[in-house]
């Protein structure tokens, strides 16, 4: 585990990074809407993906959905990354996409771990990375 103080993260967050850096956040507003949004760098252009999910979302679900999402963007390139950098402050969800055991958001763990193999059958040993930020956990698979 790293933590990284909230400047430190910033300078990190915006630092450039050989082959594909993507943000994530989800969130749940207090009317109950629950989304997320997956962002990258296309050449010099951002691009993202923002998905409403339904209404009976929890905000870690977001989170979660966000985190398998962002790798599923690394998964469907034309060619696959030299390298995977996401960065993200769903410090659970990263928690909960290494364990094993059954339990809530086992889909979202599943649908990560999948996309992990698949990078991975791909491109063999491409560095996979998730860094959360400001109080930071580290996750390198």
């Amino acid at each position: 585990m790293v933590i990284i103080e909230q400047e430190e993260a910033r300078r990190e967050g915006e630092r450039e990074r050989p082959g594909l850096t993507i943000f994530t956040d989800g969130s749940k507003t207090l009317s109950g809407a629950a989304g997320y949004a997956v962002v990258w760098k296309n050449k010099s252009k951002w691009v993202g993906i923002k998905t409403h999910m339904r209404y009976d979302q929890k905000a870690f679900d977001t989170e979660f959905a966000a985190l398998a999402r962002s790798l599923n963007v690394a998964v469907r390139r034309r060619s696959p990354p030299e390298r995977v950098t996401i960065l993200t402050d769903a410090q659970a969800a990263m928690g909960r996409m290494v364990a094993e055991e059954p339990g809530p958001w086992q889909k979202y763990a599943i649908m990560a771990r999948r996309r992990i193999a698949a990078l991975r059958a791909a491109k063999p040993k491409v560095p996979i990375e998730i860094r959360c930020f400001p109080a930071t956990r580290e996750w390198r698979h």
